[in-house]
């Protein structure tokens, strides 16, 4: 403010004491030119002499975690149960600053402060099967884009690199599953480690043989919903830079049957054999007029990374499923060619149930998804 208003002021005296200017190096300024330079370089220098040069926003002293106390129990877990978590081991606080300027050119600085942290929670007594979702302050965390790390409490599990790698060594927790979190983003918390809750399920074993070691083949459903069984993960355009994940709805981040076989690996490992389950439909209910074909939720539907395609019919060519009072289908659709062609039906131990075999999917494509 003061630079505008003495740039104003020094064009006005300028003028009046030097209403014929000045000649310099062959070039004549007006008084009002000299005069507005003038007060101008002097409000600059009072702006920001009572601004500051930088302003400090969201620095922290210190960081406030979730109790971790020395002699607490261990949960014991039988079934499916929510439980909390103990901090085992946390890093100092990352932090990371990036600056940018209040009003533009010549207005302050603002330097601004986000923190980060890497940190291992303790779940329950091991073995678990896994770790279903997770609620951080009580609301639903998505791992989508957090690197993370489970160890199931086996009796053979490794230490976590990280923790090795920061401390030089390290215990495996064996026997106790627990998660490694690295570099936990706590700006969304308000810059503390917020409290985690876990869904962990754990099979309860007796002293005879349980299911897990007595079933070979599974039948694999849904049967309905157009990507169900895709290992990669498709979106349907809504409209120009917006779009929604169709096959993706499990809080670990992956696709729906890739969580669905690691669930179904874990509870049972020696399964050998699925048979996938396809839901297609009928025009009628009399059998003699019955036509059977595939079927899609709606006409008009635009989908990455391909569109669908069942039975050698587009979507244009399927039958459409009816629909409610809502506008939603009253099911879900017949899945795609390109999910079930490249998929093998095989769960043994030494195969992937996840591979995919280099075989044309009728979308003028072909892939491999990697094992774990």
């Amino acid at each position: 403010m003061a630079q505008l208003a003495l740039a104003e002021a020094g064009a006005r005296l300028g003028a009046a004491f030097l209403p014929d200017g000045l000649s310099f190096l062959g070039i004549q300024l007006s008084g009002a030119q000299i005069g507005s330079a003038v007060g101008g370089l002097a409000g600059g220098a009072i702006d920001a002499a009572l601004a500051g040069p930088v302003a400090e926003t969201g620095r922290l002293s210190g960081l406030t975690i979730m109790e971790s106390r020395e002699g607490a129990g261990i949960p014991r877990v039988f079934g499916r149960m929510r439980v909390g978590g103990q901090v085992i081991w946390a890093t100092h606080l990352k932090e990371r600053k990036s600056e940018r300027s209040a009003n533009g050119k010549g207005g302050p600085t603002i330097a601004e402060y986000s923190y980060s942290i890497s940190f291992a929670v303790a779940i329950c007594e091991g073995k678990i099967t896994g770790v279903d979702r997770i609620w951080a302050n009580g609301e639903p965390l998505s791992l989508a884009h957090v690197t993370s790390r489970l160890y199931r409490g086996s009796s053979d599990q490794l230490a976590d690199p990280l923790i090795v790698a920061t401390e030089g060594d390290a215990p495996a927790y064996r026997g106790l599953a627990y998660m490694v979190f690295e570099d936990f983003p706590l700006d969304e918390f308000g810059a503390r480690l917020p409290q985690l809750s876990f869904e962990v399920t754990r099979p309860v074993r007796g002293s005879s043989e349980g299911l897990e070691s007595v079933v070979r083949s599974v039948n694999f459903i849904p049967a309905s919903g157009e990507f169900v069984y895709s290992p990669e993960l498709v979106r349907r355009i809504e409209y120009p830079g917006w779009e929604a994940p169709l096959n993706q709805h499990a809080a670990t981040g992956e696709v729906d049957v890739i969580r669905a076989l690691d669930q179904l690996q874990a509870e049972l490992p020696l399964i050998e054999n699925i048979n996938l389950t396809l839901g297609w439909f009928g025009d009628d209910l009399r059998a003699g007029r019955c036509s059977v074909m595939p079927g899609v939720e709606t006409r008009d539907q635009i989908n990455l990374p391909d569109d669908w395609r069942a039975g050698g019919v587009g979507r244009d060519g399927a039958l459409l499923i009816s629909h409610d009072e809502a506008g939603r289908p009253n099911y879900g659709g017949t899945p795609d060619d390109c999910e079930l062609r490249d998929r093998r039906a095989d769960c043994r131990k030494s195969v992937c149930p996840r591979g995919l075999a280099d075989r044309d999917c009728g979308h003028g494509r072909s892939g491999r998804a990697r094992c774990r």
